[in-house]
């Protein structure tokens, strides 16, 4: 097993107060918030990258690791938090039960995975992070598959960065 890394517990660490400090004890207009946004997510996704390793999957494999450690938490919290949501709402008599099950299906759906429809709000949100991180592999999975050289593989990420940055191929994203 290889050595742990407590410079980078103490980095997660910094990005959990963070991620706490700037969505619970600020007004969200705050400067200091503003501040926090800019870089606290980022910084999961920095360490994310540092300890990336394929393992020497396939990528068939690679796929199917991620999918279970990332997106199988994903639908189960979110199922479960629809579920809890729309029992209090069904018990109040504040759900309609008229809409029919495909279109309900349809919704959820948008709201899970696209984070638009009507049910966005009722949908555990914090967890964006893990499909975001889930999608984010697979885009580093094929870099780090075709490009072997480190500096080029930075110069290539960097400018991808800047260009989705700038123009946003979808939705939020």
């Amino acid at each position: 097993m290889k050595e742990r890394l407590y410079y980078l517990d103490n980095i997660r660490g910094l990005g959990i107060i963070a991620i706490v400090l700037g969505h619970s004890v600020f007004p969200a207009d705050n400067l200091f918030v503003k501040y926090l946004f800019s870089w606290h997510v980022a910084l999961f996704f920095l360490v994310s990258g540092f300890l990336f390793n394929d393992k020497g999957l396939g990528f068939v494999n690679f796929i199917y690791e991620k999918f279970r450690r990332l997106i199988v938490p994903y639908v189960f919290f979110n199922i479960l938090t629809f579920l809890y949501y729309n029992g209090l709402g069904f018990l109040r008599g504040a759900v309609d039960l008229s809409i029919p099950i495909k279109a309900f299906v349809v919704q959820t759906g948008r709201a899970m995975f696209v984070g638009t429809g009507d049910l966005t709000d009722l949908i555990n949100s914090p967890t964006w992070f893990l499909v975001c991180l889930f999608v984010t592999s697979l885009y580093y999975y094929f870099i780090n598959s075709f490009i072997k050289n480190r500096y080029l593989k930075v110069v290539f990420l960097f400018v991808l960065s800047v260009l989705i940055f700038t123009k946003p191929i979808v939705g939020h994203f």
